[in-house]
């Protein structure tokens, strides 16, 4: 998939609807519908944590 949308939690939750069938003989035996998301992260030693490129801050108990 070339430049998908990017989920983003709360601020821009956007979903992709799956389907995936499964035939046997042709014939459609299963289906299953998913919605799927799509994200990435990285974390720098110095600058933090980044989740689609951004900087995100994470906040919680050690």
């Amino acid at each position: 998939m070339d430049n998908p949308h990017l989920w983003n939690g709360v601020k821009d939750p956007y979903l992709y609807s799956c389907s995936v069938i499964l035939k046997r003989n042709g014939k459609e035996i299963d289906r299953r519908n998913e919605n799927i998301g799509f994200r990435y992260f990285h974390v720098d030693s110095e600058k933090g944590f980044f989740l689609n490129g951004k900087p995100y801050e994470i906040n919680g108990v050690i």
